[in-house]
């Protein structure tokens, strides 16, 4: 199965709340070495976000709601012990930051977390120029103070 279908499937599987599906395509990535946080990006996050969109519709309820979310929760579940971001010293949430946390320290990293408050939040639409900007800026700060490689 090639990447594109393989997001296709894992997108489905969210959408479906098919948990067995969702943790076998999760196994699957690890096993031929994919980037794991482009299948987080481009596999998984639109399943949940379709879920989302569905939720908002009033097409989906809380059954479908929790099944989807327990399908993501087992993919996450394979993919989280593997998976740290390419920059190992900031996160724009790729990974939930509890997780980012534990595997920073599990490797005897210190973690900083600092948050940017934008001037409004709209669901979806991305980082504004300004904020990331500001991410920028303060990504490179810290990489060059506390980030050995």
């Amino acid at each position: 199965m090639n990447k594109e279908d393989l997001y296709r499937s894992m997108r489905k599987a969210i959408v479906e709340g098919d948990k067995p599906a969702a943790r076998q395509m999760a196994l699957e990535a690890v096993r031929q070495g994919l980037d794991l946080n482009e299948v987080i990006d481009k596999g998984y996050v639109p399943g949940i976000q379709e879920v989302g969109d569905l939720w908002g519709k009033g097409e989906y309820f809380l059954p479908e709601l929790i099944s989807s979310a327990e399908a993501m929760k087992a993919a996450m579940a394979v993919l989280e012990p593997e998976a740290l971001p390419e920059a190992v010293c900031y996160s724009t949430h790729r990974l939930p930051l509890r997780t980012l946390l534990r595997l920073w320290e599990e490797r005897g990293s210190k973690a900083f977390v600092l948050g940017i408050q934008p001037k409004e939040v709209i669901f979806k639409e991305g980082l504004s120029p300004e904020v990331k900007t500001s991410v920028d800026s303060l990504a490179e700060f810290f990489s060059q103070r506390f980030c050995t490689e």
